[in-house]
């Protein structure tokens, strides 16, 4: 009886207060306990084998920037297994760190249409200092997979991310008149001195997209290696013919409405067929383009600089296997394959101090292009081209 009692008293100081469990919890109950527990931050540790979620955003209209002031990290108590989450988004701010390791997360119903605000990124980081997002499987997102914003430091490495863009939203591209499928793997903006490194990445539009809002933005100390981009099996996932009517945002369809009333004789509304949208299409001269994308794409900015991009394999593209722009950077070791559409291996409009070397490049049609444009007045500078192979 001693024994007994004495077991029974040091079982309360156990604690497990960092685990997360829903059992026997409804979803909008089981996604307003993990958005409270967020907010505290900490460490949580998924003990479920699956969670049903709804909208996760951390950051109300009302509420100051970086709602979460504490450190954050959100982890499976089973590494093998991974704790699933099916989740409609998930938005985290925060002012310190953020680690999320070891979860595998999935959109919920990411082929309803829900508009430009609501479905634009599955899971969606933005934080004052560092971010490591390690070890993860994200998959089918309504629009984008990841984007990241404004974190200094950090890592993105040994994440499986596949299959964005299911709600098959489009962006009409003035320049040629073409509709393209959107969704971006990866997305950084604003954000600093990150490690690229180790993803497998698939079905996406875009794979790996480095932008600012700032055109004069100076973002630098980025390496991005060893990653394995392959959009060969694009179509088998989002033909062209499958694509819904709904799918034009709201923008373009005020843009162009009139031209497919036009055409159609009536409005361009939800649940119309998609072969009346192909046709309005084919006459008014847009091209809704096939598995359309990129791999890699550090966009045209001249003061990005000190990138390192080395060791990627990329397959399958249609616009460009790497696209790079700014200063100091160097791009070696990558091997490119255009597979059946490929236009440019590599391909950029600014260039200063610029090393591009050692590189494999197949099935395409201009394996590396290195293009001035009139909007981009400094053009290519001071850029090394160095035993670059065309297979």
């Amino acid at each position: 009886m001693k024994i007994s009692l004495l077991i029974s008293s040091l079982i309360p100081l156990v604690s497990f207060a960092n685990d997360f469990s829903c059992v026997g919890i409804d979803s909008a109950t089981c996604t307003e306990s993990f958005i409270e527990k967020i907010r505290a931050g900490g460490t949580i540790i998924l003990v479920d084998k699956e969670y049903s979620l709804g909208k996760v955003n951390t950051k109300p209209e009302n509420e100051n920037k970086y709602p979460i002031p504490n450190n954050l990290h959100i982890t499976s108590s089973n590494k093998s297994t991974r704790s699933i989450i099916n989740v409609e988004y998930l938005w985290l701010e925060a002012s310190q760190d953020i680690k999320i390791t070891d979860i595998h997360l999935k959109g919920k119903n990411p082929k309803y249409f829900r508009g430009r605000n609501e479905t634009k990124t599955l899971l969606r980081l933005q934080g004052g200092r560092t971010l490591n997002l390690d070890n993860n499987t994200i998959e089918e997102s309504a629009v984008d997979l990841v984007s990241v914003f404004e974190f200094k430091n950090g890592t993105i490495l040994g994440n499986q991310l596949k299959k964005a863009g299911f709600s098959g939203k489009y962006k009409y591209m003035t320049h040629d008149k073409s509709v393209r499928p959107i969704g971006v793997a990866l997305g950084i903006e604003d954000a600093d001195g990150l490690e690229i490194s180790w993803n497998e990445i698939e079905v996406v539009r875009t794979g790996i997209l480095v932008s600012s809002k700032n055109s004069s933005a100076s973002l630098s100390h980025i390496t991005i290696h060893s990653n394995t981009i392959n959009n060969a099996e694009y179509n088998a996932y989002f033909p062209a013919t499958a694509s819904p009517i709904n799918t034009i945002n709201k923008t373009q369809y005020n843009q162009y409405n009139s031209k497919f009333i036009k055409c159609s004789n009536k409005a361009l509304i939800n649940n119309q067929s998609n072969s009346l949208f192909q046709q309005c299409l084919e006459k008014f001269s847009f091209k809704e383009t096939k598995n359309y994308g990129g791999s890699i794409y550090i966009d045209q900015r001249k003061n990005f600089n000190h990138f390192k991009i080395f060791n990627n394999e990329v397959k399958g593209f249609t616009i460009h296997g790497i696209r790079v722009n700014g200063k100091h950077h160097d791009v070696y070791g990558n091997t490119i394959d255009g597979g059946k559409n490929g236009r440019v291996g590599i391909k950029a409009h600014i260039l200063y101090n610029v090393t591009i070397k050692n590189n494999k490049i197949k099935n395409t049609e201009n394996p590396i292009l290195l293009q001035k444009l009139t909007e981009y007045p400094e053009g290519i500078q001071s850029t090394k081209v160095i035993n670059n192979i065309e297979l």
